[in-house]
């Protein structure tokens, strides 16, 4: 796939979803690890009004079929030329399911995100991923996180976030689906289902040649505190 279908997709989501007003740059992330495998990816997500951006890139490989490590950089500001280094993160991830033999995939994930920002937190977190096929195209993901800021602008309460996905494989090169995202704020103060953060929206992923895929997709908010309507592409190869 060119260049020209990647700016196509790209336009093709913008257009769908409108402006954002915001930017996710978050997967509901799988529980699959294959030893001995590296991937590099770069994720994109723009606001179209203010032109606000944010990029990550992580770098991640396999030592086993039980253990990943990820180092990743995030980078946001006001035009795509004037991006600033926001996080640094260190992620490992222990597959302790395989479908071969429990007939679903199951990770455990450890964070460690420093923030650049000296009045902004860093953070601690562990996230759970599971991973059901349904039959030979269908699939169902989700993601539980449990986050703990750290340092000294932390904010009390433990930050909880829940992920899902319903997928679909139309073919060996195309898979589609829907992704929710909800933030639930902080154990201190759950608030309200419109006080917290959902989203949803469509996802596609498109393997493109041996090693390079696409992801791209679109968000609309379904609460009050969430965006309103957000997208993002990211890129990836793998060997």
């Amino acid at each position: 796939m060119g260049f020209r279908k990647v700016g196509l997709i790209w336009f093709l989501f913008a257009f769908a979803v409108g402006s954002t007003s915001a930017q996710n740059l978050a997967k509901v992330f799988s529980p699959d690890v294959k030893s001995g495998q590296s991937q590099v990816e770069l994720r994109v997500a723009q606001n179209l009004e203010t032109e606000r951006t944010a990029h990550r890139f992580h770098y991640q490989h396999a030592f086993s079929d039980s253990w990943r490590m990820r180092v990743m950089w995030v980078s946001k500001g006001e035009e795509f030329d004037d991006l600033k280094w926001n996080n640094l993160r260190w992620e490992g991830q222990w597959q302790f399911r395989e479908d071969e033999v429990h007939a679903w995939d199951s990770s455990v994930r450890f964070e460690i995100q420093l923030a650049e920002a000296e009045d902004s937190p860093s953070r601690l977190r562990v996230a759970w991923t599971g991973d059901r096929k349904l039959c030979d195209r269908w699939s169902l993901r989700g993601n539980f996180l449990v986050g703990q800021e750290v340092g000294e602008h932390r904010r009390d309460g433990l930050l909880l976030e829940l992920r899902g996905q319903v997928a679909c494989k139309a073919n060996d090169k195309l898979t589609v689906g829907m992704n929710w995202f909800g933030k639930l704020n902080r154990s201190t103060g759950l608030g309200k289902y419109h006080d917290q953060r959902h989203e949803l929206g469509l996802v596609a992923k498109w393997k493109v040649m041996t090693d390079w895929a696409i992801n791209a997709q679109g968000l609309v908010g379904i609460s009050k505190a969430a965006q309103s309507r957000g997208m993002r592409l990211g890129v990836s190869r793998s060997w």
